[in-house]
Parts: C-alpha cells; sequence; structure tokens
C-alpha cells in the first residue's frame, strides 16, 4: 500500500450532517461541505444482495488521506458524485502521517447536500 502524497489524485468532501427546520416545523437532515480533501481512493471488495427482486451491489473503499481532525463515523464522504459512509479509520503508520478511512457506499439515496 503505497502512501506517498503523489497518489492522492482524488478530490473527496467531508459532509457534516446538519438539521434544518422545513416548512412545516419538522427537521430535515442535510449534508454540507466541511472541508475538501486530497485522498487515495481504492475499491476493495464487492458484495450484493436482493432487495425486492432487484440485485444491488456495496463495495467497500480505502480512502487514505494525510492525517486530519475531520473524519469520523459520524461524517459522509462524497467522490465522484457518490456518498460513503465511514465505518471505521486508522492512523496507518503510527506517526501521525496517514489516516485510512474504511467506507461503504452510502445505501440511503436521498442525501441532500447543502
Amino acid at each position: 500500500m503505497n502512501k506517498t502524497i503523489g497518489k492522492m489524485r482524488n478530490r473527496v468532501d467531508v459532509l457534516q450532517k446538519s438539521l434544518v427546520r422545513n416548512d412545516i416545523g419538522g427537521m430535515t437532515e442535510t449534508w454540507t461541505v466541511e472541508v475538501t480533501l486530497w485522498a487515495n481512493v481504492n475499491a476493495k471488495s464487492a458484495t450484493y444482495s436482493l432487495q425486492n427482486g432487484d440485485k444491488v451491489n456495496y463495495v467497500k473503499y480505502e480512502f487514505i488521506f494525510r492525517d486530519n481532525s475531520y473524519l469520523n463515523e459520524k461524517k459522509k464522504i462524497r467522490f465522484d458524485s457518490r456518498f460513503f459512509d465511514i465505518k471505521d479509520f486508522h492512523n496507518l503508520d503510527e506517526r501521525g502521517r496517514f489516516i485510512l478511512a474504511i467506507c461503504e457506499q452510502s445505501k440511503n439515496a436521498t442525501i441532500v447536500v447543502s
């Protein structure tokens, strides 16, 4: 796994969830871009399941970032018009230089980004 800066060629957005009051007084979940980062993005594994007779694919991805304080499991990543749930992340080299985030493509098709 090469962690060099030159491999971080993909721009990704880290999204923060916020609740916004809607027209009828309820709360609507929206996502705002907290920061845009460079990352090394790799698809790692794929599985599928049947939902209502349709085949649904699930792909796990690894995102490698320079160490930063923006990542946690409550946030999402937007990459190439797709959304990813952060499942886990950890320090790759124990020196605090690189973070590996394990993500799955989000199953929620109605993500609103403001």
